[in-house]
């Protein structure tokens, strides 16, 4: 399993080995077969054109690599002064080798997540061992991927569910829609999963955890903790996390199941959440003090 190169709010997205690739063959097929036709009905070389169509792919694939290269730009360190194209590209090659790292890490039965975005990071990183020090990342069982998909679905759903149906004939949406009822809807859902999950024996509840604080540092339009419109009731859920996990760190390593080396990843992954929640823009620093973890 690999770690994803491209920042997603918050949070990196897990990506699965690449078996997507085999999933995309069908247009190229499909092009092959139009070659083809045209090869019969023009009686042209087969040759020349399996050098053609051989020519058309690689040109795609250059063109997905110049993609990938241009995941990070200048605008993203307006903030740093001294900032150079040179460091730039330094940057970007030492985060794909710190992704290829972790990607080699993994195996077939977990996967690495990744907590940040990377062009937070300051002083700005020059090397992959300067992203592993300054960047937290665990790695998830298939249980623990399985819950944290589940999860993240059914939050995700409670909102849209209860979210009021366009009209057909509408243009545009309507600016003042009332989006209370989609965020007690994943109010509920909160309330139900943490319970659930501090019933669990600590080898899963660490990794049921790992999917709650995804959920409230993921930067998307339904996230319930960031748009601030239940700060008393999610203020509490807030703060009965913190508990869950002040109990699960008093745990030894044996205890929880931990691999060497996640305790101390946890805790950096808690305290980017921490640092999420007491900054001032984030829902208007609704939860400030609310997050409070025993051992940080």
């Amino acid at each position: 399993q690999v770690v994803s190169s491209l920042p997603v709010g918050s949070v990196m997205a897990i990506a699965k080995r690449s078996t997507e690739s085999g999933d995309k063959e069908a247009p190229p097929a499909k092009r092959a077969k139009a070659e083809e036709e045209e090869e019969e009905e023009e009686d042209d070389d087969d040759d020349e054109d399996d050098d053609d169509e051989e020519g058309d792919e690689d040109d795609e694939e250059l063109g997905s690599d110049e993609d990938d290269s241009e995941e990070f730009d200048m605008e993203d360190f307006e903030d740093v002064e001294d900032m150079t194209e040179e460091k730039l590209t330094t940057f970007t090659e030492a985060y794909k080798k710190f992704c290829e790292e972790r990607d080699t890490e993994s195996g077939e039965d977990r996967v690495c997540l990744v907590f940040g975005t990377p062009t937070d990071i300051r002083p700005v990183p020059q090397t992959a061992e300067e992203f592993k020090a300054k960047t937290p990342y665990v790695f998830l069982d298939a249980a623990g991927q399985d819950f944290m998909e589940t999860f993240g679905e059914k939050y995700m759903m409670a909102f849209a569910a209860n979210m009021p149906e366009e009209e057909d004939d509408e243009e545009e949406p309507a600016e003042d829609v009332d989006v209370s009822k989609g965020y007690e809807a994943q109010l509920k859902v909160w309330t139900e999963t943490l319970a659930e999950v501090k019933s669990m024996d600590p080898k899963e509840r660490w990794q049921a955890g790992i999917a709650l604080v995804h959920q409230v540092l993921e930067d998307n339009p339904g996230n319930l903790f960031e748009s601030g419109e239940k700060g008393k009731e999610c203020s509490a859920v807030v703060t009965k996390l913190a508990e869950m996990w002040s109990e699960l760190l008093k745990l030894d390593d044996k205890k929880m199941g931990l691999y060497d080396g996640a305790r101390e990843q946890l805790k950096k992954m808690l305290k980017s959440l921490v640092d999420r929640l007491e900054d001032k823009e984030f829902a208007k620093g609704a939860y400030a003090g609310k997050f409070k973890v025993a051992g940080l």
